[in-house]
């Protein structure tokens, strides 16, 4: 029993002379025993027991869904209701070995061993003390606990050794620069893990920078030269994941110069501690840790973030608290504030990398990642416009300062595409400045890192610009959240690629939708790139016998015809299979060949190669040859501006989680379906519209 276990190693330690009990009643003492137990650089066992005692296991469901659809081959499990089952199969002779490097006390080993029958477990820690509390936890003979580090010791294992490797919350702790630490033990999980069945899994599970600084109580009472140590150019420990000025490699950029691609990407919605589970028991916490020294101190030894402050620093902090306390209305604010930013950042990222291992996929990957004798040639992650193209790859960073930052993307008179830094979703100045800035740029670029992705934050967002759609007649729903779709591609499956032509979502409805918000979950190995264009460029184009002529147009546009166009052509028996129905026979709409934008009043075409079956005269004047003609026109003209005129967002560039956000009504988009046989998944948020498209009124008229 637990009670058993705390028996046990009070024994210990009370006879190995390494326990002190603490009666101190100020400061200076708790933080000179803080000073003892820390300094070292190992944790003892009265440190083991504090996490016992205070930590939650975060990651855990997630890691399990993942090893599963890494395991049985069922990356689209997703996007059904889970099978608890699924859990409990097994496949005879297929077991598998997997390594939790740095696994504490080892509660995700004992969650993780009952639950995947079909595996077997080694953990690994530094702290001895942390392995014995490990040993005492396991409910499983499936585990072995080993001593090790994980920047020597992965070395003691052959190639090939595991098929799943568990970094959970430690590439942070490593030798500085903690960038190069953990870059060379991603070399060394690359080379454990094996090559068998498309390569093993990775699964990194880490707080980047925003959650850190957004989520945790903690990390806003810190000493303002803590964070500028820990976030700098010479110490970069609690930046280490995200893109910044000094150090524009990411997690995912070191990941992919290892050799592994993204596999799947969560951000949990609980949390790191076991009384986090409401306002009060955190404002409870915090209360006791101000007021007594010992719950003081008991706390601190599960928190790793002080073994890098001084000891004046520590006394700072909890100067910050205790003046924090003194004011029941700025807690309570303080406490609101920070559950609020971890409902929608959450405390950390879980995120699955597969390693590319098949000799063919790895020599395209490293062409398509211009690796060059194993060195790729441009590690910055930024490129933002260039000659021809405007090609998005963004390595995305958080930002500590306050203030919605808009960067545009391109550097002409348009104003199409801008990148948002900054954001604080618990700020109403940067809602509405989120909100203007969709309807001057168009095309918003949100990086993972400003707002961790989870299905909650994605919604949170969309709510931003409006109502969310409820259904679509098409789309999967997400098995949790049916009001978030699900786009899966892939060329082996019956969901093959279908956005390769350029489209305006939903112009087979009367009142097309508002805004659509996309999120890169899955990406293939290469390529998935998402290409957005400006319908207003695209009016400005047109010679202005075409304007004229379009000004009398409308276009029929026809749901089943523009699937069947992407070779789709039995949509309604998909969704039949799916147990579902359309809710209307027909989904059909004409609407204006050039509308006036509800907001901009600019003019923007509105016919697309996808859903725009064919053009009329309004007032009859045209035949349909010539309307056809005058259709293929414009097409050929939004073909032709392909090479320089759209944006192009690169997934693989950026962070898997990033978002873009587009104007329904100013824009057009497509997928080039290039990415061959490989699995590619978004999450898609759709804003609904409120208003029939209007005819633009030219000022000659």
């Amino acid at each position: 029993s637990f009670v058993a276990v705390l028996l046990f190693f009070f024994s210990r330690v009370m006879l190995s002379g390494r326990f002190q009990r603490l009666t101190h009643r100020n400061a200076c003492a708790y933080i000179s025993r803080w000073s003892e137990v820390t300094k070292a650089g190992t944790y003892d066992s009265s440190t083991a027991l504090s996490y016992m005692k205070h930590r939650a296991v975060l990651g855990d469901v997630e890691m399990e869904r993942m090893i599963n659809n890494w395991y049985h081959g069922r990356v689209t499990s997703m996007m059904v209701p889970e099978d608890d089952s699924l859990a409990q199969s097994t496949v005879a002779g297929a077991g598998i070995r997997i390594l939790d490097a740095g696994c504490g006390v080892g509660m995700h080993l004992d969650y993780l061993a009952n639950r995947l029958p079909f595996a077997s477990f080694v953990g690994m820690d530094s702290s001895e003390a942390m392995i014995d509390v490990a040993r005492a936890n396991q409910t499983s003979d499936k585990v072995t606990l080993e001593t090790g580090d994980i920047m020597r010791d992965l070395k003691r294992y052959k190639d090939n050794s595991f098929d799943v490797i568990i970094l959970s919350q430690v590439l942070h702790h490593l030798e500085e620069p903690v960038r190069d630490s953990y870059k060379q033990v991603l070399d060394e999980c690359y080379r454990v893990l094996t090559d068998e069945n498309d390569g093993g899994l990775l699964i990194v599970v880490y707080t980047n920078l925003k959650q850190r600084n957004q989520s945790y109580w903690q990390f806003k009472l810190f000493p303002q030269d803590v964070w500028a140590r820990l976030t700098s150019a010479e110490s970069d420990r609690w930046s280490c994941f995200d893109f910044t000025r000094q150090h524009p490699q990411t997690l995912c950029n070191a990941a992919t110069l290892a050799g592994f691609k993204s596999h799947d990407m969560i951000v949990p919605d609980k949390s790191h501690w076991r009384v986090y589970d409401s306002m009060d028991s955190m404002k409870q916490q915090l209360t006791d840790i101000n007021e007594d020294p010992q719950k003081n101190l008991d706390w601190k030894l599960t928190e790793g973030c002080f073994n890098y402050m001084s000891d004046a620093e520590i006394q700072e902090f909890d100067e910050n608290l205790r003046a924090l306390c003194q004011d029941p209305k700025q807690l309570e604010h303080y406490v609101q504030t920070v559950c609020g930013n971890r409902a929608y950042h959450g405390e950390a990222t879980v995120h699955a990398f597969a390693k590319v291992a098949d000799a063919c996929e790895k020599e395209i990957w490293h062409v398509n990642h211009d690796f060059e004798g194993g060195t790729r040639r441009v590690l910055e992650p930024v490129n933002l416009v260039q000659t021809q193209t405007s090609s998005i790859g963004i390595g995305f960073g958080a930002s500590v300062s306050a203030g919605l930052s808009i960067e545009p993307v391109r550097d002409d008179a348009s104003g199409f595409g801008a990148v948002l830094r900054n954001i604080n979703l618990s700020d109403e100045q940067c809602i509405k400045e989120m909100y203007a800035a969709l309807f001057e740029h168009s095309l918003l670029i949100i990086p993972q890192s400003e707002v961790c992705y989870s299905p909650r934050s994605h919604l949170k967002i969309a709510s931003i610009f409006g109502e969310i759609e409820e259904y679509h007649p098409i789309n999967p729903k997400h098995y949790l959240l049916p009001i978030l779709q699900l786009l899966p591609t892939c060329g082996k499956m019956e969901f093959g690629p279908d956005s390769f032509l350029w489209h305006t979502d939903m112009t087979w409805r009367e009142v097309p939708s508002t805004s659509g918000l996309l999120c890169g979950m899955v990406l293939p190995p290469y390529d998935g790139d998402t290409c957005v264009l400006s319908t207003n460029i695209i009016y400005n184009l047109l010679d202005d016998s075409l304007k004229l002529k379009l000004l009398n147009m409308s276009g029929f546009n026809d749901l089943e015809a523009g699937y069947a166009r992407v070779n789709r052509s039995n949509v309604k028996q998909e969704k039949l299979h799916r147990g579902e129905q359309f809710r209307q026979d027909r989904y059909t709409a004409v609407h204006p060949c050039v509308i006036e934008h509800p907001v901009t009043k600019r003019p923007h075409v509105f016919c697309n190669s996808n859903f725009t079956q064919h053009l009329m005269s309004n007032d009859g004047s045209m035949s349909d040859e010539q309307c056809h003609e005058v259709m293929q026109e414009v097409f050929r003209v939004i073909d032709d501006m392909q090479s320089n005129q759209h944006i192009r967002f690169k997934w693989q560039e950026g962070e898997v989680g990033s978002m873009l956000i587009w104007d329904n009504i100013a824009t057009q988009h497509y997928a080039p379906n290039n990415y061959d046989n490989h699995f590619r998944l978004m999450h898609r948020a759709v804003v609904a519209g409120n208003l029939k498209p209007e005819a633009y009124r030219h000022p000659s008229n």
